[in-house]
């Protein structure tokens, strides 16, 4: 999942989003907003990017009081890979339109038409 070519970073970034912060189901995919993540660094200097606010789904309905505690801090860190997840966010967000979904297609060159309506997850 190359980080050059557009779709292939939007399949890059919303792997890495489902693995790491069990973005599970279109709804909860879908209502994801950029800013629904930040982007902090560790005691250590080490850059990560986690989700900042908590949520209710099916089956933690208590929102984070109701999940075990491991799944309250979730992170996911920079790396050295070619296809990092973190660098791929950080690229993903950088080419978004105004819009404030988090899974849209990159603006294109020359385009001033922001396509919020026009994302992958259906």
């Amino acid at each position: 999942m190359a980080l050059s070519n557009p779709l292939s970073l939007l399949h890059n970034v919303w792997f890495h989003a489902v693995l790491f912060f069990c973005r599970r189901g279109r709804e909860g995919q879908r209502n994801l907003k950029k800013s629904g993540l930040k982007f902090e660094v560790d005691a250590t200097g080490r850059k990560y990017v986690t989700m900042s606010h908590d949520e209710a789904s099916k089956n933690h309905p208590g929102g984070v009081n109701d999940l075990p505690i491991y799944e309250k801090l979730a992170r996911m860190y920079e790396t050295n890979t070619v296809n990092d997840g973190y660098k791929a966010m950080v690229l993903h967000i950088s080419m978004l339109s105004e819009c404030e979904a988090f899974f849209q297609y990159q603006k294109e060159a020359g385009v001033t038409k922001t396509r919020c309506g026009t994302m992958l997850i259906h």
